[in-house]
């Protein structure tokens, strides 16, 4: 997998949907010393702390998209910047501008999306967007809650693919086939079928590659 939205969006979007259901209603803090996301219940009870790894922040009085390894007014300790470091190393390597530039100009989507191929490429379980007043920094979470099943059935392969099939401009005949994998069987031109263990899922392609239409259905 490399540093292609289509790599990791599905999967990543799955746990977003995931890591929400768990925590439900909330709250949150983040300890930049101790690099800890924690998150409140309505009450204010701890529901549960993850280490983190900063990526970058959007600024909207700037416009811009800043990757953390570049934040130096921020003194953000070496510890949380691996990932970002990580990427830029693997950019530097595929001589991809967007991840080895300091400073990009905003454009719609742009943190979630780098967010997003971050987690995927190192193999993190999600990201959270740490919202505050003038902008928003994002970090990526690296394993998920112990208690989050990670089986991927059919009906959250329906959710996952209606969710991002609206948000993302991509390829997704690629994002589809990098989720679900190779293990299909053509039943005609652009049509294929995935077998999963609680059920099956069918996905109609366009020419242009995009979903024509999809289905999921349980087993018989």
């Amino acid at each position: 997998m490399g540093l292609k939205l289509e790599d990791h969006v599905f999967r990543i979007l799955q746990n977003q949907k995931k890591l929400g259901e768990y925590l439900g209603e909330h709250q949150w803090s983040f300890n930049m010393d101790k690099g800890l996301l924690t998150f409140f219940d309505k009450q204010g009870k701890v529901l549960i702390e993850f280490p983190v790894q900063i990526i970058g922040t959007e600024g909207y009085k700037a416009n811009t998209w800043l990757w953390s390894w570049a934040n130096t007014k921020s003194n953000i300790p070496d510890n949380l910047l691996v990932a970002a470091n990580t990427i830029k190393e693997a950019g530097t390597k595929e001589n991809l501008d967007q991840f080895t530039k300091a400073e990009l100009p905003l454009e719609p989507n742009l943190g979630v999306n780098l967010s997003i191929i971050s987690a995927g490429y190192l193999g993190h379980f999600a990201y959270f967007p740490c919202k505050y007043e003038g902008g928003c920094m994002y970090v990526t979470i690296e394993k998920p809650p112990v208690s989050i099943n990670n089986v991927t059935d059919f009906q959250t392969v329906f959710s996952t693919l209606r969710m991002g099939m609206s948000s993302f401009k991509m390829n997704q005949k690629q994002a589809v086939m990098a989720y679900l994998g190779d293990k299909f069987t053509i039943l005609e031109p652009n049509k294929f079928k995935w077998d999963l263990d609680t059920g099956s899922v069918e996905i109609q392609f366009e020419e242009n590659n995009s979903i024509k239409e999809f289905k999921a259905s349980p087993k018989k």
